[in-house]
């Protein structure tokens, strides 16, 4: 079952925000889930969705690999989300920037962020 909750920076730890370091808004949701599907990988009609994988161990982030509109093997594809990962998923939606969205094994979040996790639960 996913949970989606609006998140403030100050809640995000400094390693889920060093996978977009250019970001500058002021967008932020969790969603608490086990499973990520990918979508809107590559620029489409002004959709588009980068994604990074970041581990809570300390092994830092990296980006996940971009496909071409011409060979879209991610597109819609589904994985388990282990937990000690986060999934963050910077989106731009028509062109606009509609910001972060860190997705969190359910057993991480309360560890993670205990606010967040309070209301997943609530």
């Amino acid at each position: 079952m996913k949970h989606s909750t609006k998140l403030r920076k100050s809640d995000i730890p400094a390693a889920l925000l060093a996978a977009f370091p250019n970001y500058s808004g002021r967008k932020f949701q969790i969603e608490v889930t086990e499973k990520v599907s990918f979508y809107d990988l590559n620029w489409d009609g002004g959709t588009h969705n980068a994604y990074a994988l970041v581990s809570l161990d300390g092994q830092g982030a990296a980006a996940l690999p971009r496909e071409s509109p011409f060979n879209p093997r991610a597109e819609g594809a589904t994985f388990a989300l282990p937990p000690r990962f986060v999934v963050v998923e910077h989106s731009h939606f028509c062109g606009r920037d509609v910001g972060l969205r860190f997705h969190v094994h359910p057993s991480d979040v309360a560890k993670l962020l205990p606010s967040a996790g309070e209301a997943a639960q609530g």
